[in-house]
């Protein structure tokens, strides 16, 4: 099925932000219209064979607008903090019940199909049952006359949750980001350094097993650092790749999305085609599509001391960082938040990129999304020589395989496209190539 993300919606101070600094769960932002607004809008999108997920915050509120301590100060945790603020204090059972509660409100409410679960990590949760697993047992123990989505953002690299027995559907996978973009820019700074040393070796393994960081030593990441679990039994569509998101654009200090960093397009479309192919479950950033000329920024809408303090360590963040050079833009001036604006395609070039992922999404669902609904859990057979990497998933009813060289070759990384390929990717100007082939029985052995 394919979805709409929908960034959060729940009410905050102001009205411009990005939705992370909710300070009401239960409610939707006013600036965005009436809750019949939001369920014309998905009403809309199922019409079209289009489903509608909901980011929710379960880990913070915002640091501006939450009387929640006023009215209620064993709400939160005296002794306990977030990187946000006050800790939530979790083991109350009337604390844990409003988020619990608010979680499904959205989903009854407006007849979403599912949750993004933001940052689970956070949730400094102390209780014999884990607030995420309750959550997620609730949500899929219940009958709601269609399938319900559930999808985290979980930076620790956890398996146990999407096991075919476990209520969470599938996760943010920032390792195929991180190893995809050191590849296409060089860049090695910070979270990066650790992708940046062997990002083929990276993509060869996500290819392979999903997660590139399973817990094992990494080279310019320190061992205490070490994160993640085992991911080659889980299902292929566990993992939600991506080339760009709020996070990885947005947090960068101009707001540079990968194809503003890239100058090798022809690269661009290759790592485009191996992301919305290959048999997990790709996420497309709004306007990549297309390659809006907008970048997408941070902005909020603060005042007093407190826009002050995000104005001033904004600058000071990104001033660490020597690929994220100029002024960083004031992320309180309406300016900025205009600036984001995705806009349409307009240019050659945009309406060619669009119809080129359109060409990959059709031969997505004529090809991939069969199989994997057959077959989530294909055996898989990865290998490399030099930059070219052969990929086959056997899913029993049928193959899928990739083949594609990411770089510059030697003699003996010679790129050869399948027999009868669904899609190759060839250019005179770029070092990247790409073979897609789907086979619909198995081989004679």
């Amino acid at each position: 099925m394919t979805l709409i993300e929908l960034m959060p919606l729940a009410q905050f101070d102001g009205t411009r932000g990005w939705g992370y600094d909710g300070v009401l769960p239960w409610c939707l932002h006013n600036v965005y219209g009436t809750p019949q607004d939001l369920r014309d809008f998905v009403a809309t999108a199922h019409a079209l064979g289009i489903g509608v997920l909901l980011d929710v915050v379960h880990n913070h509120l915002g640091p501006s607008g939450n009387y929640l301590a006023e009215w209620c100060p064993s709400f939160f945790h005296t002794g306990r903090r977030s990187a946000w603020g006050e800790g939530i204090a979790w083991e109350v059972p009337a604390v844990r019940e409003y988020f619990l509660g608010s979680a499904l409100a959205w989903l009854e409410d407006y007849l979403l199909d599912g949750l993004r679960l933001d940052a689970v990590h956070a949730i400094d949760d102390r209780s014999e049952v884990h607030f995420l697993d309750e959550l997620g047992t609730r949500i899929k123990a219940r009958d709601w006359g269609r399938p319900i989505h559930l999808v985290t953002e979980d930076e620790r690299n956890k398996a146990r949750y999407f096991t075919p027995e476990a209520p969470f559907d599938g996760t943010w996978n920032d390792d195929w980001h991180h190893a995809v973009h050191c590849l296409l820019t060089g860049e090695a700074e910070s979270y990066y350094a650790p992708f940046a040393v062997d990002p083929l070796a990276d993509i060869e393994t996500a290819l392979r097993d999903g997660y590139v960081e399973q817990g094992q030593p990494r080279t310019a990441s320190p061992a205490s650092h070490a994160r993640g679990e085992p991911s080659a039994h889980l299902p292929r569509t566990a993992f939600v790749n991506f080339l760009g998101n709020h996070d990885q654009v947005g947090n960068r200090a101009k707001g540079e999305r990968l194809h503003h960093l890239v100058t090798d397009r022809h690269a661009l479309r290759v790592m485009t085609a191996l992301t919305l192919l290959a048999p997990f479950t790709p996420m497309l950033f709004m306007g990549d599509e297309f390659l809006t000329d907008a970048p997408f920024q941070f902005f909020c809408d603060f005042s007093g001391d407190l826009a002050e303090a995000v104005r001033k360590g904004r600058a000071e963040e990104f001033a660490l960082f020597a690929s994220f050079g100029g002024d960083v833009p004031d992320p309180l001036d309406p300016a900025t938040f205009a600036a984001s604006r995705i806009g349409f395609p307009r240019s050659d070039a945009q309406h060619a990129h669009e119809a080129f992922v359109t060409r990959l999404l059709a031969l997505r669902a004529a090809h991939v999304a069969p199989l994997l609904h057959a077959n989530p859990m294909p055996a898989c057979d990865v290998d490399r020589e030099g930059t070219v990497i052969d990929a086959l998933w056997d899913f029993v009813p049928g193959r899928l395989a990739l083949r594609a060289r990411l770089g510059e070759a030697s003699a003996n990384d010679a790129f050869a496209p399948h027999d009868h390929a669904l899609l190759v990717l060839e250019s005179a100007d770029s070092p990247f190539a790409l073979s897609f082939t789907a086979i619909s029985r198995p081989l004679a052995e």
